[in-house]
């Protein structure tokens, strides 16, 4: 989970970087593509057991919306906004998930995705 959030960190930063209006990027492109994939193939599965399926509904929305942001010329705004979203909810999972595997097990246990 820690790589994931990582990632969106440096998507935030490419993203503030950049001085279009539109973004064009094929490298920012790919990097959120990428992201969205590690999250969908590596990562949501493991949530599943320990996380309110509403709260994972609305993380896997905003994945979704990364993905389509990537597929167009998008406006920078509009990136800026749904990886915010992201974080604040990447953020959330990662505690609810850590905070019920410990009430289950006694420790706390990094999510490994």
């Amino acid at each position: 989970m820690d790589e994931l959030i990582g990632r969106i960190d440096q998507l935030i930063a490419d993203i503030d970087n950049s001085h279009a209006t539109k973004i064009k990027s094929p490298e920012i492109k790919q990097s959120a593509i990428a992201a969205a994939k590690l999250y969908f193939e590596s990562c949501r599965d493991s949530l599943l057991p320990s996380v309110p399926k509403g709260k994972l509904a609305a993380v896997d929305e905003n994945w979704q919306q990364l993905i389509r942001l990537a597929h167009g010329r998008s406006p920078r705004a509009s990136y800026a906004r749904c990886l915010t979203s992201l974080k604040k909810g990447m953020t959330e999972l990662n505690v609810i998930a850590i905070s019920n595997r410990s009430n289950r097990t006694g420790s706390p246990r990094a999510n490994h995705c």
